[in-house]
């Protein structure tokens, strides 16, 4: 299957068809999952393959840049996955020379998540990669458009 005939195929056609019936147009998982399809691959080239980091790891690694001292157990609800699954992509990130993790002064059984200086350069030269690679993205919305998409994926994610 070509790009071109993969990009037709998620192309719904214009809803409601004649017999009233739902299109693939009306479903916005649908959609939001067309379009991650795109992204996805967008962060495999750019950041995954060269960097050697899955989007996960990526996603942690931010998260823990944006909030320093963040526990395993907030990142696994921020994620929506589960604590034991938080705990051994830490425990990877942590054996790359990434992050340290340290006991909570305040809650001895929680861990304090902080990056090493390894770890803000691996996430300042996937960040600039991917912000390089988005801009084909972009370039197909007006500044409005993108402004707007970002705010309305943010109302989607805080939900």
């Amino acid at each position: 299957m070509t790009k071109h005939t993969q990009t037709a195929a998620l192309e719904p056609s214009p809803s409601p068809n004649a017999e009233g019936d739902v299109s693939l147009r009306d479903v916005l998982g649908f959609q939001l999952v067309a379009a991650s399809l795109v992204t996805n691959a967008m962060f495999e080239e750019a950041a995954g393959k060269p960097l050697g980091m899955s989007r996960v790891d990526y996603a942690v690694l931010m998260l823990i840049r944006e909030s320093p001292g963040l526990s395993g157990s907030s990142l696994a609800q921020t994620l929506a996955v589960t604590p034991p699954y938080i705990a051994g992509r830490l425990a990877s990130l942590q054996s790359r020379g990434l992050i340290t993790r340290s006991a909570s002064k305040v809650d001895r059984r929680a861990q304090v998540l902080k990056l090493t200086a390894a770890g803000m350069r691996l996430c300042e030269t996937a960040t600039s990669r991917l912000v390089i690679a988005e801009r084909a993205i972009s370039q197909r919305l007006s500044p409005g458009e993108t402004l707007m998409l970002r705010e309305m994926l943010l109302k989607i994610a805080s939900m």
